[in-house]
């Protein structure tokens, strides 16, 4: 699967480690790596496997926008 529900509201699955959340601001999807400045203070509203399968839904990368 290229996404999942977050595991409960701070992680995600082990499989699908990539933090994805809209941007109240934008309204944009953003995901964030595991490691990433945000990365444990974000909750995530999806989970992905690889940025990959984020891009595909329409997801950019946190640092790109920032």
């Amino acid at each position: 699967m290229a996404s999942l529900p977050p595991a409960d509201s701070r992680t995600c699955p082990r499989s699908h480690p990539i933090k994805a959340a809209v941007s109240p601001l934008t309204g944009e999807c953003l995901y964030h790596l595991p490691g990433g400045t945000h990365y444990e203070r974000t909750l995530p509203e999806i989970c992905y496997a690889t940025e990959k399968d984020a891009r595909t839904e329409d997801c950019r990368r946190v640092e790109e926008v920032m």
